[in-house]
């Protein structure tokens, strides 16, 4: 059967030299691929490409770092066809800058650049982290917690502190003469899908609590 009947996620980037930030288990990666379905958070493919030219717009001023134009992680970089392999050299400061040991900048001449790399809002790291972190109602039956309770409440928290970020950033409604600018059909929608998420989760939190009272010899349930 095809990967995508066994549930396994596509691969974006088929010959990627440059390490994961970690290396997570399969079952790890299922869990983090689950989240990132429900957030809507799928991982896609960019590229910064300079044939060394003309100066590359992505070097920061310091001449030491490449600025990706989205948070992503690395999959492959080369500099001058030189490939690099290791997670010290560059550093990956904020998945937003590649930070190199020595300059990028030599004389007048430019670099020539390739790097690819995946885009995403949470990072794999972040979205476990999330998982690890999520809290269950305290009626609920510790024994009776399953990954499913887990992943729902990962992705609300996720999908929650999305919307606190965008609401503090890019919250504001904005016009002009010529254009107006208006987020409030995205937050709406973000929130139709936390309340979805919620009412799942609520779902899986009663079905557990019957169930667990239920096994409990001498209580009728009407």
């Amino acid at each position: 059967m095809s990967n995508a009947v066994h549930g396994i996620g596509p691969v974006l980037y088929h010959t990627a030299t440059y390490p994961a930030e970690f290396d997570f288990s399969a079952t790890e990666t299922t869990i983090i691929r689950k989240i990132r379905r429900l957030i809507g958070d799928l991982k896609e493919l960019s590229r910064i490409y300079s044939d060394g030219t003309e100066f590359c717009s992505y070097i920061t001023d310091d001449g030491h770092s490449i600025e990706l134009e989205n948070r992503g992680w690395p999959l492959y970089v080369s500099i001058d066809d030189v490939e690099y392999t290791d997670l010290s050299d560059p550093v990956v400061n904020g998945y937003q800058y590649l930070t190199f040991s020595g300059t990028l900048l030599s004389g007048s001449s430019n670099p020539k650049i390739d790097v690819w790399y995946h885009t995403f809002k949470f990072s794999d790291r972040e979205i476990y982290e999330a998982y690890g972190d999520a809290m269950i109602p305290a009626n609920v039956p510790t024994d009776c917690v399953s990954q499913d309770h887990l992943i729902l409440q990962a992705a609300i928290d996720l999908l929650e502190s999305m919307t606190a970020d965008d609401m503090i950033t890019d919250g504001a409604s904005i016009r002009d003469d010529a254009s107006v600018y208006d987020p409030s059909p995205g937050l709406r929608a973000r929130s139709d899908l936390i309340d979805r998420l919620r009412n799942e989760l609520n779902g899986l939190v009663e079905e557990c609590i019957k169930n667990s009272m239920l096994a409990l010899e001498g209580v009728l349930i009407d």
